[in-house]
C-alpha cells in the first residue's frame, strides 16, 4: 500500500511549524552539535597523527607514508565495491523488517566479496609495483613502502563495511568513531612505539602500526555488531540476493568514487611528479585547508534530511529558509578559522617541522581561497543529491575531477606545490559556482551566502541578541 498523501502533508506541516517556533531548530542545533563531536575527534585525530608522524619519520619518510596511504585509499575505491554505503541500506531495511536470513546473509557475503576484492587489487598492484621496479622506474624503498600498505588494504575494507553495517543497525556513535577517529588516534597513540627499535622510524614501521591498529578496530566492530544484531539472525540459514547486492553497490561506487578520488588526487600528483618530501608537505597543508569545511559539513549532516520531503512538497520558500539556515551557520563557523589559518599560518606549520613552515605556507593559503568557496556557495551539492538531480552533479564531479587534473599537469612544472594548491583551488570555485547554478536554473534555490534570506536570519538574531 501507498503512503497517505495527507498524513506525510500532516506530517511535513507539523515539521515546518516546529521549524518556526524554534523547536526544530533546537533539534537541528543538537544534532549539530553530535556531529560536532565527531568531526572534532575525526580532524584532531588526523593532525595528531600528521604531527606525531611527521616529527618521528622525518620529512622524506613521512611524504613516502602519505604518498602510499593516499595510492592505496584510492584503489581501495574499487576493492569496497560501494559495499560501505550499500550496507546501510540493506542492513537497515532487513533488521527493519526483521528479515533475518537476509541480513545475516547480506553481512556475510559483504565480507567475503570486500576481502576477495581487496585481496585481488593488492596482488595485482604488487605485480605492477614489481614491474616499475625492473624497469628501474621506481626505486627499491618505494616498493617496500607501497607493498607495506596494500597489506593494510583488506583490513581497511573490512572496516569500512563493518562501519556501515553498524550504521544500518543504527549504532551511529560507535560506527563513525571506530571510521573516522579510531584508525589516526590509535596511529598517533602507538607510533612512539617506533622509538623501542632500531631502524623502525621508517615509513613502513608507521604502515605495520596502522595495520595493527586497523586489525583493533575491526575486533571491535566484529564484537559490536555481534552485540547489536539480533540473535535470531544467527539462528537462521543465510539467504543471499549477491546480484541484487552488487547491482546496488556497484551504483553506489560509481556515484560516490568520484568524490573519494578527488580527496586523493592532488597528494597522489605530488608524489608523482614532485617527491615524497613535497608530498608531506602538501599533505599536511591541505589537511589544515579542509579543516574550514567543518561547519559546511556539520550543518549538511543537520539538515540535508529535510530537502527531499520540501522539494518533494513543492514547498520553495520553506526549502530555501532551510537551506540560508545552513549556509548561515557554516558562514559563522567558517570565517574564525580562515582567518586564523590565513595570517598566522606560519606557527601552525612549523609545529610539524621548519620545513613543513618554510614550503608550505604559500600553499595553505592559497588552499584556504579556494576551500571558502565551498563556504560562500552553502550545501549546494548536497541540494542536487537529494532532489534527483545526482546524475548531474557526477558529471559535474568528473568535469571538476579533469579540470584539476589539467591544471596540475600545466603548471607544477612552474610553480611546484603552489601550482597544485592553485589547481585545487580553481577546480573548487568552478565546481561550486556551476553547481550554485544549476541549482538556481531547477530549484530556483539560492545556496549562497549572498541570499536574501540569510541576511533576514542574521539580521533576526541580532536584533533577539
Amino acid at each position: 500500500m501507498g503512503r497517505d498523501p495527507n498524513r506525510q502533508h500532516s506530517k511535513l506541516t507539523g515539521l515546518w511549524t516546529r521549524l518556526n517556533d524554534g523547536s526544530l531548530r533546537t533539534q537541528i542545533m543538537r544534532n549539530m552539535g553530535v556531529s560536532l563531536v565527531v568531526r572534532v575527534f575525526s580532524m584532531g585525530g588526523g593532525l595528531l597523527m600528521q604531527l606525531v608522524l611527521a616529527r618521528l619519520l622525518g620529512l622524506t619518510e613521512f611524504g613516502l607514508y602519505t604518498y602510499a596511504w593516499a595510492s592505496m585509499l584510492t584503489l581501495l575505491i574499487i576493492g569496497k565495491m560501494g559495499f560501505e554505503f550499500s550496507s546501510i541500506r540493506f542492513v537497515a531495511d532487513y533488521h527493519t523488517q526483521q528479515e533475518w536470513g537476509l541480513l545475516r546473509g547480506f553481512m556475510l557475503q559483504a565480507r567475503r566479496l570486500v576481502l576477495g576484492m581487496t585481496v585481488l587489487a593488492a596482488l595485482g598492484a604488487a605485480i605492477a609495483l614489481q614491474a616499475l621496479l625492473r624497469t628501474g622506474r621506481l626505486e627499491p624503498e618505494t616498493v617496500q613502502v607501497f607493498g607495506a600498505a596494500l597489506v593494510v588494504m583488506p583490513i581497511l575494507g573490512i572496516a569500512e563495511v563493518q562501519s556501515g553495517i553498524l550504521r544500518g543497525a543504527d549504532r551511529l556513535s560507535i560506527a563513525l568513531f571506530t571510521q573516522n577517529a579510531m584508525l589516526p588516534l590509535g596511529i598517533a597513540l602507538l607510533a612512539p612505539l617506533l622509538l623501542l627499535i632500531d631502524g623502525a622510524r621508517t615509513a613502513v614501521g608507521a604502515l605495520v602500526i596502522s595495520a595493527v591498529v586497523a586489525l583493533i578496530t575491526v575486533s571491535l566492530q566484529f564484537a559490536m555488531i555481534r552485540r547489536v544484531i539480533p540473535r535470531a539472525a544467527g539462528r537462521v540459514a543465510p539467504v543471499f540476493q549477491t546480484r541484487a547486492w552488487l547491482k546496488v553497490s556497484g551504483a553506489m561506487m560509481l556515484s560516490t568514487g568520484v568524490e573519494q578520488l578527488m580527496r586523493q588526487l592532488d597528494v597522489i600528483v605530488v608524489g608523482t611528479l614532485i617527491g615524497a618530501a613535497a608530498t608531506g608537505v602538501y599533505a599536511v597543508a591541505a589537511r589544515f585547508a579542509r579543516l574550514i569545511n567543518i561547519g559546511l559539513q556539520i550543518s549538511n549532516q543537520s539538515t540535508a534530511h529535510m530537502y527531499t520531503p520540501l522539494y518533494r512538497q513543492g514547498r520553495q520558500a520553506e526549502l530555501q529558509k532551510v537551506v540560508s539556515f545552513t549556509a548561515l551557520v557554516t558562514m559563522l563557523t567558517t570565517i574564525p578559522l580562515v582567518l586564523l589559518l590565513f595570517f598566522f599560518p606560519g606557527p601552525i606549520l612549523t609545529l610539524f617541522g621548519e620545513s613543513f613552515s618554510q614550503q608550505g605556507t604559500v600553499a595553505l593559503q592559497i588552499l584556504l581561497v579556494g576551500q571558502s568557496a565551498n563556504a560562500i556557495a552553502g550545501p549546494n551539492g548536497v541540494l542536487m543529491y537529494m532532489t534527483r538531480y545526482q546524475n548531474e552533479m557526477i558529471f559535474i564531479l568528473v568535469t571538476t575531477l579533469l579540470l584539476d587534473l589539467l591544471l596540475m599537469l600545466l603548471l607544477i612544472p612552474h610553480l611546484g606545490l603552489a601550482g597544485v594548491a592553485v589547481a585545487v583551488s580553481v577546480a573548487a570555485v568552478f565546481r561550486n559556482a556551476a553547481t550554485v547554478w544549476r541549482v538556481r536554473r531547477h530549484l530556483g534555490i539560492d545556496t549562497t551566502i549572498f541570499a536574501p534570506t540569510v541576511w533576514r536570519q542574521l539580521a533576526s538574531r541580532a536584533s533577539k541578541q
